[in-house]
This record gives C-alpha cells, sequence and structure tokens, in this order.
C-alpha cells in the first residue's frame, strides 16, 4: 500500500494497474482541488494539462490509477503524452521543450501501446522526472 504522495507518483510510473493507496492519499486527492469528474466512490484529480488519476474505493480499500501520464526527461528535452488503453498506455503526443512535435527516432513510439511509462523509459533509455 502506497503511504507518501512521492510514492504514488514512482508507482504510477511504473505500472499500468490500480494501486492500493492509504485513505489519507485518497482524501488529500479529493480536497486539495475540485474533481475533474466524481462519481459516488469515485473521482477524477487532475491539474492543469497534468496527470490525470482515476481514485476509487471499494469497501475500506483505496487505489489509484493513471487515466493520462505527463513524461518529462530528466533534461526536460522532451515532454511525452500517455493515455491510459486497453493494456497499458498508448504514446498520444511526442513534443521537444519548444512544444514542437518530434519526428526523429522518438516519434516510432507515437500511437504505440507500452505496458507502463518505466517501459517507455527503458525502450527510449531515458530517465522520466517525477
Amino acid at each position: 500500500m502506497i503511504t507518501k504522495h512521492s510514492d504514488l507518483f514512482v508507482a504510477l510510473h511504473k505500472s499500468g494497474n490500480h494501486i492500493e493507496i492509504s485513505k489519507k492519499i485518497y482524501y488529500h486527492f479529493l480536497k486539495v482541488l475540485p474533481p475533474v469528474d466524481i462519481g459516488l466512490d469515485w473521482f477524477v484529480f487532475q491539474e492543469g494539462d497534468g496527470d490525470q488519476l482515476h481514485f476509487t474505493k471499494a469497501d475500506k480499500q483505496y487505489y489509484c490509477y493513471a487515466k493520462r501520464l505527463q513524461l518529462f526527461t530528466e533534461d526536460e528535452d522532451i515532454f511525452y503524452t500517455l493515455k491510459r488503453a486497453k493494456k497499458g498506455f498508448l504514446v498520444l503526443d511526442i513534443r521537444d521543450s519548444d512544444g514542437i512535435e518530434l519526428s526523429g527516432y522518438e516519434s516510432d513510439y507515437l500511437y504505440c501501446n507500452v505496458p507502463s511509462a518505466s517501459a517507455l523509459a527503458e525502450f527510449l533509455g531515458v530517465t522520466f522526472r517525477f
């Protein structure tokens, strides 16, 4: 179970699945900003154009998964946008630091499915910052 915010983002980048979180994290994200969408036992959190996180609760357990991730390389030269797919994530957009779509080898991954953000980083040989 994840109990720290910093650990949550690391876990979300490593996994394409639901991650068990603490009640404290669930309610922190529910209260910090108005939800983008909300239901009886779930809500979607998003700050600006950043990561879109789906939180759910079932019985006395709480979960989170990423619906969309904004990934930045360690040197912030390349930005990737991933959206949750049936299996893992779909790479939706790849841009440089000026916002220009890339047409180099990185673009070969555009619209490809990847199991997780960590898997994409490994394929590309880059490190994403959290």
